[in-house]
């Protein structure tokens, strides 16, 4: 119940300090060219819900190279849509902050026994693994 609360907290905050802004212009990278995979971004800015948020939201195309995380590291963004190596990046002490975690693909997940003494990724360190 305790995180239940600290989640509603939080979640009041972030969407308060979202209708208090006073048209904040912000970047979102895109990791590839315009497609419809993004199609929900595009939506949200055609029907106005980032307009009535106070937000001018600017999507930036990717490119072959280029890496969201990078570009919100560097400051020339201030959100990216990244994948699965921000996880890796974030354990390697990158200040990053992931918002949400959405699979557009088959997820690609660890198992372990319960004996193994695997139970956060740092325990995998050093150790085989096989992808199937």
């Amino acid at each position: 119940m305790k995180r239940m609360f600290y989640l509603f907290c939080i979640v009041f905050l972030f969407f308060f300090s979202i209708s208090h802004a006073s048209d904040r212009t912000v970047t979102l990278q895109l990791p590839w060219l315009h497609q419809f995979q993004f199609a929900g971004y595009y939506a949200a800015l055609e029907q106005g819900f980032f307009r009535e948020a106070g937000l001018r939201v600017i999507l930036k195309e990717g490119q072959p190279g280029l890496n969201p995380i990078t570009e919100v590291l560097s400051g020339k963004v201030e959100y990216g849509v990244g994948v699965s190596d921000i996880l890796a990046q974030k354990m390697n002490g990158a200040p990053v902050t992931v918002l949400a975690a959405v699979f557009q693909h088959s997820a690609i997940i660890f198992l372990t026994k319960k004996d193994s003494g695997i139970s956060t990724p740092q325990d995998m360190a050093g150790r085989r693994v096989m992808l199937i």
